[in-house]
Parts: C-alpha cells; sequence; structure tokens
C-alpha cells in the first residue's frame, strides 16, 4: 500500500507542476510552428503575456491585492518570496489559468510554487544543477526563449499596410470569387458489404440520384426535396448552401460550379462509394472589407517566413548529409527536394568554425 500511495503522490506532484508552471513554456514554444499574428497582443487568449503586460483579473479588494509588494508572503528554507515575487509569478502564466486563480485564490500556485521551490533546492544541495545533463536543457531553454522573443521581434516587425491589403485584393479577384451551392451525396453499398451496411444497391442509388438533380433541375423547393428523399446515412442532402471559393471542392466538381449559372445543377459524378451533385443557388465575390482581415493575416504570415528564411539563408546553416541522413526506407523531407539528392558539401572552415556551423539548428 504504501508503495502505491508514493507511486500516487509523485504523479499529482508530476501533474501539478506541469499544469501550472510548464504550461507557460509548451503554449510559448508552440510559437515556433505558428507565428504571432497581428493583432495578437490585444487578445490576451490569443497567446502568452510577459511579465507585467497583463495584469491579474480583477478579483475585488482580496487581501493580496491590498498586501504590500515589498512584504514576505513565503519562505521555503532561506529563500523569501515577496507578494510583488509572487504577483509577477503569476502573471507569466497562461492567461486562462491566471482567471483560475483569481476564481480560486493564490493558494494553489502557492502549494505547488512551495513544493517547486523544494524540490529544486534539494537538487541544488545533491548537485544536480551541475551535471551535463541538466546544463544541457538549461542551454537549450535559453536558446528557446531567446528565440520564441526574436520571433515575436520578426513578427511584430512585419507590419501590413491598408495599401498592401488593397492591392492584394485588387490583383487576386478570384480568391475572393464564392459561390453558394447545395451538394447532394447518395451512397453506395458495394457488392461486397455486409447485408446491414448503409447504402443502396448501385442502380438505386443512380435513381434516387437522378430523381433528386430532377428535383431541383425543375425549381422545386429544395427543403421540400430533401424531406421527399432523406435516407439515414444514405442520402447527405442539406437545403441551406454552403458558400465554396475555387479549389474548395473535388476533381471536377469544382470546375462545373464556376461555370454552371445561378439555379443550374450540375451532372451527377461517380466515385466507388458515392453518387453526387451541386446545384449552384448564387455568385457572389466578398468584398475588401470582409476580406481585410484574412488578406492581412496572409501577407503578416509571408512577411514573417520571408524575413525567417533570409535570415537563416544569413547564417550559412549546414548539416552533415551523413549524419542528418534519413533511416532506409523513410520520405524525404518535402522541404528538401528529390530523394538521394546530394546537399551541397560542408564549406571549408578551421575545425572551430565547423564545430560552430554543425550546431545551428531550427528553432522547436
Amino acid at each position: 500500500m504504501r508503495e502505491v500511495r508514493e507511486h500516487s503522490s509523485l504523479r499529482g506532484l508530476r501533474l501539478a507542476l506541469g499544469g501550472v508552471f510548464l504550461s507557460a513554456l509548451i503554449v510559448n514554444t508552440g510559437l515556433a510552428q505558428n507565428p504571432p499574428q497581428p493583432g495578437a497582443g490585444n487578445n490576451p487568449a490569443a497567446t502568452n503575456q510577459s511579465p507585467g503586460e497583463n495584469p491579474l483579473p480583477a478579483t475585488g479588494e482580496s487581501t493580496a491585492a491590498k498586501t504590500p509588494p515589498d512584504k514576505v508572503v513565503m519562505r521555503v528554507g532561506s529563500q523569501q518570496v515577496t507578494a510583488g515575487q509572487f504577483e509577477g509569478l503569476v502573471r507569466s502564466l497562461p492567461v486562462a489559468f491566471q482567471r483560475t486563480v483569481a476564481q480560486q485564490g493564490l493558494k494553489m500556485v502557492g502549494d505547488q510554487y512551495a513544493t517547486l521551490l523544494v524540490l529544486s533546492q534539494k537538487a541544488v544541495t545533491q548537485g544536480l544543477d551541475q551535471t551535463p545533463e541538466f546544463k544541457a536543457k538549461l542551454d537549450l531553454q535559453r536558446l528557446q526563449w531567446l528565440a520564441l522573443d526574436e520571433q515575436k521581434k520578426i513578427a511584430d516587425d512585419a507590419q501590413v499596410t491598408q495599401d498592401e491589403i488593397k492591392e492584394y485584393y485588387d490583383t487576386h479577384q478570384n480568391e475572393f470569387e464564392e459561390v453558394l451551392v447545395r451538394q447532394v451525396n447518395v451512397r453506395k453499398k458495394v457488392a461486397s458489404a455486409r447485408a446491414d451496411a448503409p447504402g443502396l444497391p448501385e442502380a438505386d442509388a443512380k435513381k434516387r440520384a437522378a430523381d433528386i438533380r430532377q428535383a431541383l433541375a425543375s425549381g422545386q423547393d429544395p427543403a421540400k426535396v430533401a424531406d421527399q428523399y432523406k435516407m439515414a446515412n444514405v442520402v447527405f442532402f442539406d437545403p441551406n448552401p454552403r458558400p465554396v471559393r475555387h479549389g474548395q471542392l473535388a476533381g471536377d466538381m469544382d470546375k462545373a460550379a464556376w461555370t454552371l449559372k445561378d439555379g443550374e445543377v450540375s451532372e451527377i459524378q461517380d466515385n466507388p462509394m458515392n453518387l453526387y451533385f451541386v446545384q449552384v443557388v448564387k455568385h457572389d465575390q466578398r468584398s475588401l472589407a470582409d476580406v481585410s482581415k484574412e488578406i492581412e493575416g496572409k501577407l503578416h504570415e509571408e512577411k514573417f517566413t520571408k524575413s525567417l528564411d533570409n535570415l537563416k539563408q544569413q547564417a550559412n546553416i549546414w548539416l552533415d548529409p551523413a549524419f542528418f541522413a534519413p533511416p532506409p526506407g523513410a520520405k524525404p523531407d518535402e522541404d528538401e527536394g528529390p530523394a538521394g539528392k546530394p546537399q551541397a558539401e560542408a564549406p571549408k572552415a578551421p575545425p572551430a568554425q565547423a564545430a560552430q556551423s554543425s550546431g545551428a539548428t531550427k528553432p522547436q
């Protein structure tokens, strides 16, 4: 029983520490894959704020709010923590967690932070902070935070003007063309399917699809047509049209949607599983006001990516092709070109310089 209790206690401690303090690192590290978007700083839910940028949510006149910032509120061994230091710690946590703290109080964070200090102090007395493994993790964390700060700066510098947004809109009109369509799918039952599998025999499926198409083409009320021919898990037909843009419909159906006039119905398409067609309800063109934010985000991402790519090119990154060779049978990375294409040889450099170059990697 004792072993079980100890195991459970350690598991709970790992969850607690991970949930409170490591979540900030995990969320921020995700920025490496998702560059900050313009205006994200105005939306607390969109990203983490640095300490001091986002005050604790209002909790009324709590005891913590009245405490002088230089008052010691926690002692762990010889280490003291003031109210100001602790509030700064809470402000460094994800905004969603700050809201939880505002509702439930600071005790939950205090208990877990005290445990964190106890463990870290013990680790120092045992010399764990001097091990090569710890120093490597510390170096990696420092690199991550520096990379994230530089990423944020690049994103902040990638400003998009209204003139750039309008120019993009004027030169990419087709990207913002839309058609409202109703799509009809009729599921077929393949010959090898079980008796209770959903779907219709091919001949029956073709007749039902043709009947629905004829009803829509003749101008009948789509809602009544959908009700008349409905079959659970067989006929998929929403009478309410949905907007689509170029490239969002499969195969020949996409081309057909842009050639049909309002109210017209495409020919029935066939694949091994379904019979399907669309009815075009209306052609439309999104206005600049409607898509301004979309264009801004696209241009911002392009500028961010271009700046990051330029920075990497200037750094003259080289990876030893033998050391970083993929395992046998692995698919090549899309960024590395066709399989088997040799990389450029390493630049000639003194051993010290070559060792530094080989350490360059993309921030994770």
